[in-house]
């Protein structure tokens, strides 16, 4: 017989053999739903970078087109010979941007433009006046640059291809 409160051999046998059993049970239990919790995380997780990815690349593009946009209104507003520049203005935006893949795939619109201070509208910049005599046109120069920018993947509801557009402007001396 066993002291009181002490077990006998094949009931702690008995008893192990139950515990053993349980833990093998449960070991498999985490390490599917693990299996399946991955499987679930991982293509999110994977379109949420490629989506980082490609907002990083959208402004970067953006700040591109940008620099490229005041690099053509500055060359205008040297004065009114450069600011009649067509050409030029949109050469000194592809030399802006360079080698980058987003000077392959511009649109750039150039416009020049008078007004008189305190005077509302937009008058002929060779052949306006202003009312006041004692006023001159003031000639402006407005550089518009559009790339289109595309994802890296077609994101469902949002387009593929985003047009991306900056404009600059300056006052010619």
């Amino acid at each position: 017989m066993c002291p009181r409160g002490a077990r006998s051999h094949g009931s702690m046998k008995r008893e192990m053999r139950k515990s053993a059993d349980r833990m093998s049970t449960r070991s498999h239990e985490p390490r599917g739903a693990a299996v399946l919790e991955v499987a679930v995380m991982l293509p999110l997780l994977l379109l949420l970078l490629l989506g980082a990815i490609d907002l990083g690349r959208a402004a970067s593009d953006a700040i591109t087109i940008q620099s490229a946009a005041q690099a053509g209104a500055q060359y205008g507003a040297q004065d009114s010979l450069h600011a009649k520049d067509i050409d030029g203005i949109r050469q000194a935006v592809l030399d802006d941007l360079g080698e980058s893949s987003v000077g392959q795939t511009v649109t750039v619109d150039v416009q020049r433009y008078c007004n008189c201070e305190g005077e509302d509208g937009v008058i002929d910049c060779d052949t306006g006046s202003c009312i006041d005599p004692s006023l001159s046109p003031r000639m402006y120069v407005r550089v518009t640059v559009q790339h289109d920018f595309t994802t890296l993947v077609n994101y469902p509801g949002i387009a593929h291809v985003v047009p991306l557009r900056q404009t600059a402007f300056r006052r010619a001396r």
